[in-house]
């Protein structure tokens, strides 16, 4: 493959590594971030409250969608507070429907209501599995590398010299397929013996 290709080979490459990489890691930490904003808190508890309002909102794609706006009590103070939840989805709640709110009680800024415990793992599995891809390209590409290191393309091995051409006494020749170096030609063909190109002032 003529390094040029080689060059544009490897720039895809790294382009698509750092897109799998970018889409993974804001996948996950949208995963992560919703798992934290709507699921109970390990140390409060569960009040119910009762949607007073819709938080209507419009997505990247123009579609609508709704999140419900809560009024709870809490149970330390007896007071009531209104609370917005923080995932909004295309089903518009309906006014006077209960919603579980998660919270510390005395610390209103702890409150969030309580989505469905599958909607992160939604994010949380696609950025796992497009960094898992990402992770694996990684390991095919340095394997290949590994492996056909010290090999050029079967078209320059088996056909070094252009028809017609008088081939070349055996010795270290430019190396075909990196113009850095000289590479041994022993009369047929080119060896894996290789020398560095030394460039005089």
């Amino acid at each position: 493959m003529p390094s040029t290709q080689r060059n544009r080979s490897r720039l895809g490459s790294v382009v698509g590594a750092l897109i799998g990489l970018v889409l993974g890691a804001a996948f996950l930490g949208a995963g992560l971030w919703a798992r934290s904003s709507t699921q109970p808190l390990d140390d409060g508890v569960i009040v119910v409250g009762t949607v007073v309002d819709i938080d209507e909102r419009t997505d990247s794609d123009g579609d609508r969608t709704y999140a419900p706006i809560v009024d709870y009590v809490d149970p330390a103070t007896g007071r009531t507070h209104r609370l917005a939840g923080v995932v909004a989805t295309g089903s518009r709640p309906q006014l006077g429907s209960s919603r579980d709110v998660s919270l510390r009680p005395g610390d209103p800024g702890s409150a969030r209501v309580v989505g469905p415990a599958w909607f992160p793992w939604i994010f949380i599995g696609v950025g796992a599995g497009a960094l898992s891809v990402t992770a694996a390209g990684f390991v095919i590409a340095a394997r290949r590398r590994r492996s056909s290191a010290g090999v050029l393309d079967s078209s320059v091995v088996d056909h070094p010299i252009v028809p017609g051409a008088v081939s070349p006494a055996p010795g270290f020749h430019p190396d075909p397929g990196d113009g850095g170096r000289y590479r041994y030609w022993d009369g047929s063909r080119w060896t894996d013996d290789y020398a560095p190109m030394l460039f005089e002032d």
